[in-house]
């Protein structure tokens, strides 16, 4: 809660990689109220300088747009507008993969694909660093934390 809070007053942003459906993303995390939010960013390659792409000029004359039509275009958009609801939009993959899915076995198009095991010890998917932990324990012993994050990294030995 106190790095949340700190993380608001100073507007303090910190920028990681974060793995998400077999991808690695860029992303900042930003305090929200009480939370700290990750939000996914774009790589340098994915971002394109302004100078690449030809627009009409902003000055509506210039462009040989009408006030006319400024003013239906205008109509238009408040015609349409509403007021954001979230629960109105979902991500249509995952429906469309099941049925894909449903479509096969009904068609008996089906296979083993993976035999399940039974038992075993479940592994770790990643090293999860709790950064408040850290940020308090290297607080405590004078960054004798940062050298034990860098040792599990394998940097510091």
């Amino acid at each position: 809660m106190r790095c949340c809070a700190t993380r608001s007053r100073t507007r303090a942003r910190s920028a990681s990689r974060a793995s998400c459906c077999n991808k690695q993303h860029l992303a900042a995390l930003i305090p929200v109220g009480p939370a700290l939010a990750l939000n996914t960013l774009r790589w340098s390659d994915e971002v394109r300088d302004f100078s690449q792409f030809s627009f009409p000029d902003e000055d509506t004359k210039k462009a040989g747009v009408t006030p006319k039509e400024l003013d239906m275009a205008k109509r238009l958009i408040d015609d349409m507008s509403d007021t954001w609801d979230p629960t109105n939009y979902h991500d249509t993959f995952r429906d469309d993969i099941l049925a894909l899915v449903d479509k096969k076995v009904k068609a008996g198009k089906v296979a083993e694909v993976m035999k399940i095991e039974d038992g075993g010890e479940a592994k770790a998917s990643a090293d999860i660093l709790d950064s408040s932990e850290l940020l308090k324990r290297s607080l405590k012993k004078g960054g004798a934390a940062a050298q034990d994050v860098e040792r599990r990294r394998g940097g510091v030995r």
